[in-house]
């Protein structure tokens, strides 16, 4: 499953029986149009085979597709003679003999002819059926341009592909390709598809992943589906410990609790880093006074002394910081002896406008007061509910209730009393 989908030859070219091929190219016209209702022939889906025989242990697998891939798979893998026989053992055609004469006249450049199969081939999908049929235009028009045959590609580009009414943004950059040698990249022509033979067979590929599967089986399928289960095996396998070159098809994988490891070997101590912010002197008090908590964060965790804050502080002060941090360190005759909250203070001051401040104070102001409003209110309401208690209540019961309230009360004017402590600290 691994090195083959890329050393994989390509498409080989198709057996075809020679009556289907006389009868093909006798009923075929070299100049007809693809355009309109590409239904008007069709009888029922040259892929509809019905249901047929199933086998696997819960009846759901086809056997007729399973054949089919494992024939494709034969032919991908190089094993032409074995695929051959697998065909004629089963009486199991890869594709029908109208997809095979198809992928033939791709394969010799008979555009014409292969519209016209493509037509005999009913496809549920007209949408699909246009869109194959301009890349078999296209790559027409591409190869007469190559040739340098401009007159018979301009004929293709008007007659054919543009009465089909589908891509017209691509169907301009194949006119453009025509005045402009240059264009030609657009057209997707590189310099190593100078083999006729290998480009025709990297277009065959492209034109049947636009195909419907049952059309023509799509490349690497079988790989595709073993891949698919075992990456099922994988995601539902509990205690999954394996490198994904130990799987096996040979078997269900399953990792055992003993490949769990269960023994501590060696223990590593780590120490992650906290990174701490830097502070530009911007002039945004809200980013000073993040920085000044983020800071306070950093000095907790790494526990340092006051001395250590300082310096570590100065140096995640950058730009204007920094050089404000440095004038007022030049200003002090003596060595400066800050503290961590008489820096903060130096730097509140220049950064932390008065109106900033005062803002500040004012809306702790009104929390407090509303707090205290709050405060008040509660202890009247608990006040007047123990008037009402003792008057209506029995002893026995208001006693226990009017404790509570007590306490509550208790409580609440001690909160008041922080609250008056708050603001005479203002």
């Amino acid at each position: 499953m691994g090195g083959i989908e890329d050393a994989e030859p390509p498409l080989k070219r198709v057996k075809v029986p020679s009556g289907d091929l006389d009868k093909s190219l006798d009923n075929s016209s070299s100049t007809k149009p693809v355009f309109g209702s590409l239904g008007d022939s069709m009888a029922r889906p040259l892929y509809s085979q019905g249901d047929g025989e199933r086998i696997g242990s819960k009846g759901v697998i086809k056997k007729h597709e399973f054949v089919k891939i494992i024939t494709r798979a034969l032919y991908s893998l190089g094993y032409d003679r074995t695929g051959d026989l697998l065909q004629e053992e089963s009486g199991i055609q890869l594709h029908p003999s109208a997809v095979s004469l198809f992928m033939q006249q791709v394969l010799d450049g008979k555009w014409d002819e292969s519209l016209a199969t493509l037509r005999s081939m009913v496809l549920d999908d007209e949408s699909v059926a246009k869109s194959a049929s301009f890349l078999i235009l296209e790559q027409k028009f591409v190869e007469l341009l190559k040739e340098g045959k401009i007159m018979d590609a301009l004929h293709t580009l008007r007659t054919e592909i543009v009465p089909l009414s589908v891509k017209m943004g691509r169907v301009h950059e194949l006119a453009a390709s025509m005045i402009s040698p240059s264009q030609t990249v657009v057209l997707g022509l590189s310099s190593q598809d100078n083999s006729i033979a290998i480009s025709r067979s990297r277009f065959l590929e492209k034109l049947q992943k636009l195909l419907p599967a049952a059309v023509m089986i799509p490349e690497r399928r079988l790989e595709n589906l073993v891949e698919q289960a075992l990456d099922m095996q994988r995601f539902n396998c509990v205690f999954h410990n394996t490198l994904d070159s130990e799987l096996s098809l040979l078997s269900d994988h399953q990792c055992g609790r003993n490949q769990i490891p269960s023994q501590t070997l060696q223990t590593f101590e780590m120490q992650y880093p906290v990174e701490a912010l830097t502070f530009d002197g911007r002039l945004d008090p809200k980013a000073f006074i993040d920085w000044v908590n983020e800071m306070e964060q950093f000095f907790e965790y790494h526990k340092l002394s006051d001395d250590r804050k300082v310096r570590f502080a100065k140096l995640k002060l950058i730009s204007r910081a920094k050089f404000f941090w440095q004038n007022i360190e030049a200003q002090r005759r003596q060595p400066p002896t800050f503290d961590w909250s008489e820096m903060i203070e130096v730097l509140s001051s220049k950064y932390i406008p008065h109106s900033y401040q005062h803002k500040r104070n004012l809306e702790a102001m009104q929390k407090r007061r509303n707090q205290f409003v709050e405060v008040l209110a509660q202890i009247e309401k608990i006040s007047n509910e123990l008037y009402l208690d003792s008057e209506e209540t029995p002893s026995s019961i208001a006693v226990d209730e009017s404790d509570l309230s007590l306490r509550k009360l208790e409580e609440l004017h001690s909160e008041l009393r922080n609250l008056q402590q708050d603001k005479g600290d203002c």
